[in-house]
């Protein structure tokens, strides 16, 4: 599937074939969130564009003899391009060098700003397929790279003890705090009853809507919504010495309010390569099989992104189904 500006349709590509250090994928599910809908009003700029960036499928196809054992397996894909996952031994940057693979200077990102996994085939780095074990579905495998984001932040945050406060209930707020409401306390708010519903329903204890935050914010302030309307309420309820961590976007503070209160401004972009982890995560304790809510046959992707824009569906999260 190829995105145009508000436009998708199904066309027909040669397979490709796996390189050296290489392997084709035979995808079978790929999933789909804000982002995926961001590519298609337009928000990135680039088109032509095969979109997605959350898929599961089986290794069909090895550019190398050395790979023939993996023929067969179920994987899903680390959708990040970096040194330290080349298709073949490169040099590594300074920033993956130091374990920073998601700041790379030679990154590229599956289906925003390389081609995506919207397609019956995918050809990736042999060390970007990462091994699926039986207990974890092909469609939880389209929800890890929120998991993945939730595991990144975990690991900024180690060092700060407290509470949380969590803007934005998608998937990616969603997915930080459950996993961060094991350790601490945790407040997620959300503007919309349903998706508040949703959380609470997906084991999220303390949810509240913005107009009901009990007081002051807690030390640790995350803006997992990337929406305007966060940043007027951290003005007003930040308490001076807060940490804000960025997830989903800009967050447009005056340089007063930071200077004057000491805030402590982090930035979370995306998983970092944690994504076997984020399958170790799910395959343990880590359920997402309520979270796609929309099972949509490939065919069918053109007319889902269509009535996705006009607001005529709006799912969780969706998934888009292949056949071979």
């Amino acid at each position: 599937m190829v995105i145009e500006r508000e436009r998708a349709e199904v066309i027909d590509t040669p397979r490709p074939s796996p390189g050296a250090g290489e392997v084709r994928i035979a995808v079978s599910h790929v999933g789909l969130c804000g982002t995926d809908l961001h590519v298609f009003e337009g928000a990135f700029g680039r088109y032509p564009m095969t979109p997605g960036h959350d898929a599961a499928g089986v290794i069909d196809a090895v550019g190398d003899q050395a790979f023939e054992k993996i023929l067969g397996t179920r994987v899903t894909i680390d959708p990040s391009a970096c040194c330290l996952r080349a298709s073949t031994p490169i040099p590594l940057c300074p920033r993956c060098a130091r374990g920073a693979t998601n700041l790379c200077v030679n990154q590229s990102y599956m289906g925003i700003s390389a081609p995506g996994a919207c397609a019956e085939f995918v050809v990736v780095p042999a060390a970007r397929a990462v091994p699926l074990p039986d207990s974890v579905s092909a469609l939880q495998a389209t929800c890890l790279e929120p998991i993945a984001v939730a595991l990144h932040l975990r690991e900024m945050i180690a060092d700060v003890p407290g509470p949380v406060a969590i803007f934005g209930a998608g998937p990616v707020g969603l997915a930080i705090a459950r996993l961060l409401m094991r350790d601490r306390p945790t407040l997620l708010i959300e503007p919309s009853e349903s998706r508040r519903a949703f959380a609470a329903g997906d084991g999220c204890v303390e949810v509240c809507s913005p107009e009901n935050i009990p007081g002051p914010l807690p030390p640790i302030i995350v803006d997992a919504a990337g929406h305007p309307s966060v940043a007027g309420l951290v003005e007003a309820l930040a308490e001076p010495s807060s940490l804000i961590l960025l997830v989903c976007g800009p967050l447009e503070i005056s340089g007063r309010t930071i200077l004057t209160r000491e805030l402590q401004i982090r930035a979370v972009k995306g998983g970092r390569g944690l994504y076997p982890e984020a399958v170790g995560l799910v395959e343990a304790s880590f359920d997402t099989a309520r979270w796609t809510e929309v099972l949509v046959p490939f065919e069918e992707a053109p007319s889902f992104f269509a009535d996705w824009a006009q607001g005529l569906r709006r799912p969780f999260r969706a998934a888009l189904h292949l056949t071979h």
